[in-house]
């Protein structure tokens, strides 16, 4: 869709008003973008936490807080 849009036939200040407009679309179209880029890296880097904190999580030395209500004598709700 690549329909030119003569302006030359209005004021100055209404051939303004759409460029300001496009300029607005165009960064709008831009902030999308990067938005959706910067949330697909947050939920990469939040994987990568996930996984690496597994690790340290998962051992034998911390597997009684695995039971931690147990440990600290919390009843069930």
């Amino acid at each position: 869709m690549s329909d030119i849009i003569d302006v030359h036939d209005l004021p100055e200040d209404q051939v303004k008003l759409v460029q300001e407009f496009v300029e607005f679309l165009r960064k709008k179209r831009k902030t999308k973008r990067s938005t959706q880029e910067e949330e697909e890296k947050e939920k990469e880097w939040g994987q990568l936490a996930v996984t690496n904190f597994a690790k340290d999580w998962e051992n034998e030395k911390d597997a009684i807080y695995d039971n931690w209500r147990q440990h600290y004598h919390v009843p069930e709700r």
